[in-house]
């Protein structure tokens, strides 16, 4: 398994990723515009981070299976007020659940953070119902620092979150 960053010569393969884990995703974070799933928009999706990229606020990452099919994606989003610190966000395939792809993926990600984005704090949320991805940042170090109320709403449900922070 391995992290890259996202290329727009990811777009076909990432437009077919997301189109077949709509469904999936969509039980755990809100909708995408509709005008996200097609290639113009998956282009310009890649092209917006990639902008981010070059300006070091977003290390937008593919996660790839040894057969180079993409199987989740994760990415590092860095404080313009503090470049040392980022927030962690992945999301994982419904075909790779349950198979340590997330915990995997967020080891090299803390890696390259440290070596190659020169970040020292990165920070995560997790759904206080989502105990798979409490036990992903768990198993890598995390630390349990904050509950936040009505952090997200999702199907006109407000949920609350943990914060976790990890120093690197």
């Amino acid at each position: 398994m391995s992290i890259s960053l996202v290329e727009l010569e990811d777009c076909h393969a990432l437009l077919l990723f997301e189109r077949q884990n709509k469904a999936w995703f969509e039980q755990h974070i809100p909708p995408r515009d509709d005008g996200f799933y097609s290639q113009q928009g998956v282009e310009e999706h890649i092209r917006e981070l990639v902008l981010f990229h070059k300006a070091k606020l977003c290390y937008p990452m593919l996660i790839r299976n040894n057969e180079g099919e993409i199987c989740g994606r994760i990415n590092l989003n860095v404080s313009e007020a503090d470049m040392s610190y980022a927030e962690v966000g992945y999301r994982i395939g419904e075909a790779y659940t349950g198979k340590g792809v997330a915990s995997f993926a967020l080891s090299l990600l803390l890696d390259y953070a440290k070596k190659t984005a020169g970040l020292k704090t990165l920070k995560a949320h997790a759904l206080t119902s989502n105990l798979a991805s409490q036990k992903v940042l768990e198993n890598n170090q995390f630390k349990r620092i904050e509950k936040i109320h009505d952090f997200a709403v999702l199907h006109e449900i407000s949920s609350d979150a943990y914060l976790y922070q990890r120093e690197i």
